[in-house]
């Protein structure tokens, strides 16, 4: 199956190659099947990369939630989210187009912050600092004590030190004011 799909690729049959690739997800959730799918995804520019963020959103939702709601929630969500992230950390290629166009896609601040704690491990302080930010001014759920660490910590490594007592104020006055 994913030999077909690459052959669909190359003869620039690109719907046809993602359709097997998906149909291919529904039985073997691998990393090389991921890849495939990301690498065709991603060569379809912007509209490409929303997809790739759509599918390890929901995926990312899903191992969130799957504690909280067992038999509701796809028990496979954890694994396919882990498995998509590490395709995008080991792929030079996916890594600052999926990190880049997740800073102004709409996904939720637990997929934005885990791409900002990837982005951080790879040396993309920038892009991660970008991505943290994103989440600030949202309701962030179970991530916001990550968020608010991983941002901190990459401000650090950026010598923005003014700034990081700027977030650790925002993240205070934002707790006081959560209800418990």
């Amino acid at each position: 199956r994913l030999l077909l799909a690459r052959e669909l690729s190359k003869a620039g049959r690109v719907n046809e190659a993602e359709a097997v690739y998906v149909e291919s997800l529904s039985g073997n959730q691998t990393a090389e099947v991921y890849r495939g799918l990301f690498e065709l995804q991603a060569r379809q520019g912007r509209r490409g990369l929303r997809k790739i963020l759509a599918r390890l959103d929901a995926a990312i939702a899903g191992a969130i939630q799957a504690p909280a709601l067992p038999g509701v929630s796809d028990p496979n969500d954890t694994a396919n989210a882990r498995t998509m992230l590490l395709v995008v950390r080991t792929s030079p290629a996916l890594q600052a187009r999926v990190l880049e166009a997740a800073i102004e896609a709409k996904v939720s601040p637990a997929t934005r912050s885990t791409l900002g704690t990837q982005a951080s491990r790879l040396g993309h302080l920038a892009l991660a600092e970008a991505l943290y930010r994103g989440c600030l001014d949202e309701p962030m759920g179970e991530v916001e004590a990550e968020t608010y660490s991983g941002l901190i910590q990459v401000l650090q490594l950026r010598h923005r030190h003014e700034e990081v007592a700027e977030v650790a104020r925002h993240g205070l006055g934002k707790a006081r004011t959560t209800p418990k």
